[in-house]
């Protein structure tokens, strides 16, 4: 695990999603979850290095690795924890008041991160959950199963034969080296 990448990044969406009225402990960890999802996609490794386990009401970070850091930020001032009703019921977000410096996440990561949060940020805690919940990876695992990032695109969907080309190409790239 990164944990000085996954601090800037809780702190980031902390800042963006402080004005957001939808905006709570769920969809800060499924913001978490999206982003190193795509950007293990999209590069191979996830951004913070946290893994991600099956629980009720979606995925989350591994409470043993999350939990410490979010702390650990609300112990050193840099989020705030802010407890309201939000439609009748009691929504707990983590704010930043200051925008966090980013000296451990690149460009790229960034514009993949600002990606995600554009998209999420119509989303609230029910919405976001029920889509977490069309995840094959979240459906088939039992709870506080570890959900490996090989699993985040799995799909009932036949392969098309583009898909099947590359895989055998690869396939034999892998055969090769062993």
């Amino acid at each position: 695990m990164d944990k000085n990448k996954a601090k800037e990044l809780i702190k980031y969406i902390a800042f963006k999603y402080k004005d957001n009225p939808n905006y709570g402990s769920t969809l800060l960890n499924k913001a978490l979850y999206f982003i190193d999802g795509m950007n293990y996609v999209e590069k191979g490794e996830t951004i913070t290095g946290m893994d991600y386990i099956r629980q009720d009401r979606g995925q989350t970070p591994k409470p043993q690795d999350f939990l410490q850091i979010r702390d650990e930020l609300c112990l050193l001032g840099e989020i705030e924890k802010v407890e309201k009703l939000y439609f009748g019921r009691k929504q707990i977000k983590y704010i930043s008041n200051s925008k966090p410096k980013l000296n451990n996440i690149n460009k790229e990561e960034l514009r993949l991160i600002d990606s995600i949060l554009g998209i999420l940020s119509s989303y609230n805690a029910t919405d976001v959950s029920d889509y977490s919940h069309t995840f094959i990876s979240w459906k088939f695992a039992k709870d506080k199963e570890e959900l490996p990032f090989y699993t985040f695109l799995l799909t009932k969907k036949d392969p098309e034969c583009e898909d099947i080309a590359w895989a055998k190409r690869m396939y034999k790239k892998v055969k090769q080296i062993a």
